[in-house]
């Protein structure tokens, strides 16, 4: 017995009259087993959608219309009593039952059967050295292959109808039937040529242990040679293409060359016999929002809010009172603590520099527009995102109540689109100093609370809480006081919008991959857990709560609500700052034109 490497994995090997083949005893067409899989998989997320209906309940499943639960219970049927649902392989087996010819249509799970001549959407065994897809079977392969390379998969059939109607699989649609008649017309003119040039693929095969669909490889899993069914096809399309006959005795080489252009490994393939495959750009995408960057940004707007209230001038009067002599308070906590803040005066952030940061970051007037570019585009994007949010938790919940699959204004790929954007313009204002900036503020912020929440504080003001004493220092001290409510409804319920931004910057960084939020949770939110806080893990509950709680405060009426929900164009959103030279950006800013490329007007 001999060793000889085959694909990249080593296979033993068997040495008969002179011919070195490969002793697999399985052939693995993986392109057959993957559609099945996806298929199953499409089956199985549309029976999610209609639970979701009644909230994942089963037992409600009585509640839906009538033709939503005949739909769901025929699915239910499909995926559990049908080895294979795959449309294209049972329409070609309900084909070739019809002309008299008896391909395997039953397999046994797991994934190979228990003889040679057992097909299971993809699997086959074989006695034959090297093994070779058994009568019928290898019709069905080929055929397979053949419908695949020229793009004809879809029998046209519903995914539940063949069952619901117990006439499965149903007749062919007319395109489909057309397209099999010339696939069975070029299997047969060439079926010595698809015959011999298996052989080469198979030889060309990466060998290695038998996987189920999903790539797992159960114990003792048995060696398999792994092929493409459309492949083969490709590979003999090829052949006919260049005049090669199957008794060419350069066939192996000429096959091997075929099969190289076919995978892409070299240029010489024409151009009708490449598969268009293009790269997912989304999972370039990773760098574009920056969890660490929108947990800065969280901080540094729960600062900016609470600078509206005017936390932090209370504050600085108090310090001065202290000073003065002018603030009834003695030998203390409170004491101590505004005298280390009058001490460490010179180490912390002004004012002028803190309204500067909020400009940068977020838009907020009140900053020096020449220390930094204003984020002019935040206001939009984080009301188009709140209110996309709010409209679709709003209507999800709604439709649940009327028991209707009415079309929605404002779908799910919305709100992560929506998102995105918002995520992706704080992630680019996020950089630079705003983390250090955001801890310093957290840790100034906790001490303010602290003291304006001492009891010797709250007394020399006659107050009960810290909000009454900020409102009578700004009452009588600064002018007047701010509506505490609104400020710290908008502090408390951003901070939880921008960190659910930043727990799912992977989910919205990958559209498409996974549900963006928890319908279950949102129809039916639970308490919150001891100990945990949704400024720190907020659920899908917690930030439809806090946009509708933003949206409130803030005086947001539902027209205008639905109007920014409403789908738009987004901004043009670097994933990083641009360096720009000081020449080049004074320029720019003498014709009123900030340096990322917004009119300043």
């Amino acid at each position: 017995m001999a060793k000889k490497k085959s694909g990249g994995h080593l296979a033993s090997s068997a040495t008969t009259g002179g011919v070195t083949t490969l002793s697999a005893t399985y052939l693995q067409f993986q392109d057959m087993l993957q559609a099945d899989v996806q298929q199953r998989q499409r089956v199985n997320d549309r029976c999610y959608a209609i639970l979701q209906m009644v909230q994942g309940d089963i037992k409600k499943l009585s509640t839906l219309p009538p033709e939503l639960l005949a739909e769901y219970t025929s699915l239910q049927i499909l995926v559990k009593s049908y080895r294979i649902i795959d449309p294209l392989f049972l329409a070609l087996i309900a084909d070739m039952t019809s002309n008299g010819q008896s391909p395997d249509s039953s397999p046994t799970m797991p994934g190979f059967g228990s003889a040679p001549s057992t097909v299971l959407a993809g699997f086959y065994t074989s006695n034959t050295t090297p093994p070779i897809p058994p009568g019928d079977d290898a019709v069905l392969v080929a055929l397979y292959g053949i419908l695949v390379r020229d793009n004809h998969t879809d029998p046209g059939w519903p995914l539940d109808e063949g069952v619901a109607s117990g006439a499965f699989p149903l007749p062919l649609t007319a395109a489909f039937a057309n397209a099999l008649a010339s696939a069975r017309g070029e299997y047969t003119a060439y079926r010595d040529l698809y015959t011999n040039v298996f052989k080469t693929l198979f030889d060309e095969a990466a060998q290695g242990p038998f996987e189920d669909g999903l790539g797992n490889v159960g114990p003792s899993s048995p060696t398999s040679a792994k092929l493409q069914a459309a492949q083969w096809a490709m590979v003999v399309y090829a052949l006919v293409q260049q005049g090669v006959r199957a008794d060419d005795p350069l066939l192996a080489l000429k096959a091997g060359g075929a099969l190289a252009s076919a995978a892409g490994a070299n240029d010489a393939a024409p151009p009708s016999s490449i598969a268009i495959d293009l790269p997912d750009l989304e999972q370039q995408a990773d760098v574009e929002i920056q969890t660490a960057n929108l947990e800065a940004m969280q901080g540094i707007y729960f600062a900016a809010m609470l600078e509206e209230l005017k936390i932090f001038q209370v504050t600085e009067k108090l310090v001065e009172l202290f000073q003065l002599g002018m603030l009834p308070l003695g030998r203390g906590r409170a004491g101590d603590f505004l005298y280390n803040y009058w001490r460490q005066s010179v180490t912390r952030m002004t004012e002028v520099e803190r309204r500067n940061l909020y400009a940068r970051c977020f838009g907020i007037p009140g900053g020096d527009a020449s220390q930094g570019n204003p984020n002019r585009e935040f206001n939009d994007l984080w009301l188009r995102f709140i209110s996309a949010v709010s409209s679709y938790a709003r209507q999800v919940t709604v439709n649940n109540l009327l028991q209707a699959s009415i079309p929605m204004p404002v779908n799910t790929e919305q709100v992560r689109k929506s998102g995105r954007d918002i995520a992706a313009n704080l992630s680019l204002h996020g950089y630079g100093v705003a983390y250090f900036a955001a801890t310093e503020l957290q840790k100034q912020l906790n001490d303010i609370i602290a003291l304006l929440n001492d009891e010797d504080v709250k007394r020399a003001y006659g107050s009960r809480d810290i909000w009454q004493v900020i409102d009578q220092v700004a009452t009588l001290e600064l002018g007047g006081a701010r509506n505490s409510i609104r400020c710290r409804t908008m502090a408390s319920a951003g901070a939880i919008i921008i960190r659910w931004l930043a727990d799912h910057a992977d989910v919205l960084a990958q559209p498409g991959r996974a549900e963006i939020l928890d319908l279950a949770q949102i129809r039916s939110p639970l308490p919150l857990a001891k100990g945990v806080k949704p400024t720190t893990k907020p659920r899908d509950s917690d930030l439809v709560d806090a946009c509708d709680r933003y949206l409130a405060v803030t005086g947001t009426t539902d027209v205008s609500r639905d109007q920014w929900a409403q789908p738009s164009d987004t901004p043009a959103i670097p994933t990083r700052p641009i360096q720009i030279p000081s020449i080049a950006r004074d320029m720019l800013e003498a014709v009123g034109v900030s340096p990322n490329g917004q009119s300043k007007s």
